[in-house]
């Protein structure tokens, strides 16, 4: 039995919507029919909404790709699979339950289009309650092992972090969101623990 940890590809990135013209609307924001920003290549990403009480709302979502056709060893079979995630700054007043759902729409590219509104779907893979949680501190979400066949054995197994409040379409009436650890080479973390025949014939002998 092996362990290996996939970093998150230079295509990863967050996406900020906003009603920024102060229509005081969730909606907009919601939807992604205001003001859409994506940024990529960033240390950090926020995840949630918030409502800032001069009349605007924002939405936030993080977006990940790992290398997962290449990083997991061929014929390799799949014992446990984790996110691990790190908070750098918790600014939710209102606690909510942090996602990462299946979203295979947006690679390779992330652009300002890949919004993902007003319904967002796609499979849980993990998910984590945001209450009382701390800052710098790794947290393992594990995956059921039902959608260990999310996880692409051919290219790039991709996902997005989520609020469940955007999710539910609540609007939000303060800050509700969490300022992640999101980079290339670094958060969040796919940890795959897997074993080989080859691991297995050194562990148990040729005729395991």
């Amino acid at each position: 039995m092996a362990t290996i940890d996939i970093y998150p590809e230079l295509t990863s990135g967050y996406m900020v919507s906003t009603d920024f013209a102060d229509t005081n609307t969730y909606a907009v924001a919601r939807d992604g029919t205001g003001t859409v920003s994506t940024y990529t290549g960033q240390a950090f990403g926020n995840v949630g909404q918030r409502y800032d009480g001069v009349a605007r709302y924002t939405c936030y979502q993080l977006f990940h790709s790992w290398d997962t056709g290449n990083e997991i060893p061929a014929g390799a079979v799949i014992l446990s699979a984790k996110f691990v995630v790190k908070i750098l700054t918790d600014y939710s007043d209102t606690d909510f339950t942090y996602q990462i759902r299946e979203n295979t729409n947006w690679p390779p590219t992330l652009t300002d289009s890949d919004w993902v509104a007003p319904t967002i779907g796609g499979t849980v893979l993990a998910s984590m309650a945001t209450v009382a949680r701390s800052t710098n501190t790794d947290y393992e979400l594990p995956v059921s092992s039902a959608n260990f066949s999310k996880i692409n054995r051919s290219g790039n197994t991709t996902a997005m972090s989520v609020s469940s409040l955007n999710v539910a379409q609540i609007a939000p009436t303060g800050a509700e969101y969490l300022y992640m650890y999101s980079e290339a080479g670094n958060y969040p973390i796919l940890r795959i623990e897997y074993s080989t025949a080859s691991l297995n014939a050194a562990m148990f002998g040729a005729n395991f």
